[in-house]
């Protein structure tokens, strides 16, 4: 069954399409500093715009956006909860990539360049870097960033999350005042992806690392800084007119954010269509309510959040799998357009590959297949199953009842058998990881991958240690996956198109639905095509650029 890990810092239905302005996260029980005079937000009904037009000197300015959630975290880029889309904002980030085409750049390195044995990152920083406290950043800031991080108890899980080589440090990380180099454990385009913030040092240090400014009242680098956090109702992040990069990325256009928080999506919802709140992520069932009944001046981006569902084989644990025309009988056999129209509604969007069709990787992996029962049923039978035959089981998540149930009904409409047994994930994981029988499954990288990327979305089928069940077990698979994490773009390119067309032809998994979420935005404030243009994923916003899109640069 899909593997949905439950982090404290991510509820996985609040965070569809956490990005572009500031959203969710989970909350925190501190309280803030004292706060300037509070912001308010708008409170009158309507559509009317609040922006000046376009003139010939610039573009227009917003006073304030509204983001509808229905929790806040707190700033503190270092623990469990904090608000990665309004970290965003505030915070400059060390890396980023492009969604669209898989590019690496970065808000503080001016170059970016690996050695040519692909195992050391050498990083220049803009020299003109300045913190909201005035003090410029340097080398040591940056340094300090990737290593305060695992202060004091994540090492191990930076170290290993990064790629990072267990021998490197700050000491021989430091090149000069504006460079810093990282020594990784193997090549991996992903380093370069690490969610990293800028953190100004000096200031980190002298309030020490448990002071409660770390959440609410913390020195920032980005567009905008938190003036203001009421826990439970509200925080206000306002622009920086003395931000250290305005000049090359233009003024601001949003003045200020203002999150607010309701008790539950349809709530919010309903402000939207009102006009008080102008963006927010919208429920399936708000969406299906709009989709039918659009409302004037509210409008719908759907996008894919770079993930892909898919019908796993339990190769390790059923034999019955390494025949292939019970494979295919399965890719041919189960309406996977019916089932994913039922589990995702107005949302479904069909996908025949381990990437969904806007990730800069896909290709349409072969001929398409058609859904044929009778045949699916004739090579059973080919297989030496007849009628109620073959008997599947799987132990897996509550919280894919109505997915496993779907399957089991359509897979007894050609004669197949299947018991499922459902459980939590204190139960189930440690039942798979000790090889417990499960033959069959469903996975989707449940985050979301801003990098729309194969091997994020292959890891599950490809690395050693991970669920015995549906780790392929064919040596030719590792041969052919092995580049799609290099850090050469062409090599990986290559390799991650000769990856889904072998996983399609040898029907390895059975990729049947993009995963999408939906943001509803106010159309008077926010340009649908700006806001497309920058939201290529729905998911993982923190991972992919700017969340402050709207700031700048109309």
């Amino acid at each position: 069954m899909a593997r949905k890990m439950k982090k404290v810092r991510s509820r996985l239905s609040l965070i569809l399409a956490l990005f572009m302005l500031l959203a969710l996260a989970a909350g925190c029980g501190k309280t803030g500093s004292d706060s300037p005079t509070p912001s308010t937000p708008p409170t009158t009904t309507g559509t009317s715009p609040d922006a000046t037009p376009d003139t010939p000197s610039g573009p227009p300015v917003i006073d304030q956006i509204v983001v509808g959630t229905t929790q806040i975290g707190h700033f503190n880029p270092a623990m469990i909860g904090h608000d990665m889309a309004s970290n965003d904002l505030i915070f400059d980030r060390l890396f980023r990539m492009d969604p669209a085409t898989g590019e690496f750049y970065s808000d503080i390195f001016e170059s970016m360049e690996w050695s040519e044995d692909g195992l050391i990152l050498t990083c220049k920083m803009y020299e003109n870097i300045y913190f909201s406290n005035g003090q410029n950043a340097t080398a040591e800031d940056a340094l300090y960033s990737f290593l305060c991080l695992a202060e004091p108890w994540a090492v191990p899980v930076m170290l290993s999350n990064s790629q990072l080589d267990v021998d490197w440090t700050r000491e021989n990380g430091y090149v000069d005042k504006y460079t810093v180099q990282f020594k990784v454990k193997k090549q991996h385009f992903l380093f370069q992806n690490t969610d990293v913030v800028l953190v100004c040092k000096e200031w980190a240090e002298s309030v020490g690392y448990d002071s409660e400014d770390w959440y609410y009242n913390t020195v920032v680098s980005g567009r905008y800084e938190v003036v203001e956090y009421v826990p439970g109702s509200h925080y206000v992040a306002r622009a920086r007119p003395d931000y250290w990069n305005i000049e090359k990325e233009g003024p601001h256009v949003v003045q200020e954010y203002y999150i607010k928080v309701y008790p539950d999506t349809s709530v919010a919802f309903m402000d939207l269509e009102l006009g008080n709140v102008d963006f927010m992520i919208v429920s399936t069932n708000d969406y299906a309510r709009w989709e039918k009944n659009p409302i004037e001046g509210v409008d719908m981006l759907v996008k894919s959040n770079g993930s892909v569902m898919n019908f796993v084989f339990g190769f390790n644990n059923n034999e019955v799998w390494f025949d292939k025309r019970v494979r295919e009988a399965i890719a041919i056999g189960i309406d996977w357009n019916a089932m994913g129209e039922t589990l995702y509604r107005e949302m479904f969007e069909p996908s025949d590959s381990l990437v969904p069709k806007s990730s800069p990787y896909y290709i349409s992996p072969d001929a398409p297949r058609e859904f044929n029962p009778e045949k699916a049923k004739q090579l059973l039978a080919e297989a030496g199953y007849g009628p109620g035959e073959l008997k599947l089981y799987a132990r897996t998540f509550q919280d894919y009842k109505d997915m496993m149930e779907i399957f089991q009904g359509l897979a007894g409409n050609i004669g197949i058998e299947v018991t499922i047994e459902f459980g939590d994930a204190t139960s189930v994981i440690p039942y798979w990881g000790q090889g417990g029988a499960t033959d069959f499954g469903f996975y989707a990288f449940s985050m979301g991958t801003a990098a729309q990327d194969v091997w994020t979305n292959s890891t599950f089928l490809m690395v050693p240690g991970g669920i015995p069940w549906y780790t392929l077990p064919f040596p030719e698979a590792m041969d052919i996956w092995k580049d799609v994490s290099s850090i050469d773009p062409a090599a990986r390119m290559k390799a991650s198109q000769e990856f889904q067309k072998y996983v399609y032809e040898n029907i390895y998994t059975v990729s049947f639905a993009a995963q999408r979420g939906a943001l509803g935005f106010n159309s008077n404030k926010i340009p649908r095509d700006i806001l497309d243009r920058h939201t290529s994923t729905a998911i993982g916003g923190f991972l992919f650029g700017r969340m402050g899109m709207l700031s700048a640069g109309w």
